[in-house]
């Protein structure tokens, strides 16, 4: 069954709200693609006025924040861990080659990695592998036809519809240099 991106975001994002502390604002930064706001406790104006209760509760919440940071950092770092671990090898393969990897490993940065793998993932029909893009080729050129064009605009027809493409995709391995493209030119 082939899921959508969306779908399996939302899925790591229940993980993470459903099995670590903290796991909502690691779920906002999957869904949103941007770091949580936490309000910083707002210090009282007169500290030294105030009970010793409302001392104890002021230092409460400002260790709250701290421990909440704390536990973000530490789960994006699984998250990386996660993602990384549950991508095949042939996507990892891609992912190291990918400008800024080098960076974002060494700061464990999962949106660089979720960015990176929707890329990927979504422009995958864009890119080929010269396999791919020479196997649809092929099938192209055994189901066109002339038909009732003229030589010179069935050889400009398909210069568009076969060879551009293919060249495009990678294929520049598949022709025989320049003289081919002189010569189909």
């Amino acid at each position: 069954m082939l899921t959508t991106v969306e779908e399996d975001k939302s899925k790591v994002a229940n993980h993470f709200m459903q099995h670590k502390t903290g796991g909502d604002d690691i779920a906002s930064l999957i869904e949103n693609d941007e770091d949580p706001m936490w309000q910083e406790p707002e210090e009282p104006a007169d500290l030294e006025k105030q009970s010793i209760l409302e001392k104890k509760w002021y230092d409460k919440q400002v260790d709250l924040y701290f421990e909440k940071h704390l536990k973000y950092e530490r789960n994006k770092v699984a998250l990386c861990s996660i993602l990384w671990e549950n991508i095949s090898k042939t996507m990892q393969d891609i992912v190291r080659n990918l400008t800024g990897y080098e960076g974002a490993k060494k700061k464990k940065d999962p949106q660089w990695m979720l960015k990176s793998l929707y890329k990927v993932i979504v422009n995958f029909d864009d890119k080929k592998y010269i396999f791919i893009a020479l196997d649809e080729q092929t099938k192209k050129v055994a189901n066109f036809c002339q038909g009732n064009l003229i030589v010179k605009s069935f050889i400009k027809v398909f210069s568009q519809e076969w060879w551009t493409p293919l060249k495009e995709q990678g294929g520049g391995i598949y022709n025989h240099g320049d003289a081919w493209d002189k010569e189909a030119t």
